[in-house]
């Protein structure tokens, strides 16, 4: 039978436990914020230059060149961008199971003691 002073300290632990989570969830979101940030602000300053090129253009060659020569880096920066996309969502992933993991050890003692 659990006493009162145990349930205590178990109530505690699980509370530590999911505000523990939460600020890990948080700082995800923060990275994730940041992430789309950077894409934001890179796309809108590549996007300036592109129109910029194509306003400067006298010739129909040079801008098919042009429309051509925009697309290419978009399939990397869309990969670079899943990247680093992957990578946050690995590591927050990876915590949480570590902390789940971490909590479920501790609730066992508690309730085998």
């Amino acid at each position: 039978m659990m006493y009162a002073d145990e349930i205590s300290a178990v109530n505690k632990a699980q509370l530590s436990t999911w505000q523990d989570l939460t600020g890990k969830a948080l700082a995800t979101m923060e990275k994730l914020a940041e992430l789309n940030m950077q894409a934001i602000k890179a796309s809108l300053a590549e996007n300036a230059r592109h129109a910029n090129a194509l306003l400067g253009t006298k010739d129909p060659k040079e801008l098919a060149k042009l429309q051509s020569d925009a697309l290419e880096p978009l399939a990397e920066k869309t990969a670079s961008y899943n990247r680093h996309l992957y990578e946050i969502a690995s590591a927050m992933g990876t915590e949480i199971g570590l902390a789940a993991e971490s909590h479920f050890v501790d609730v066992q003692k508690q309730f085998t003691a």
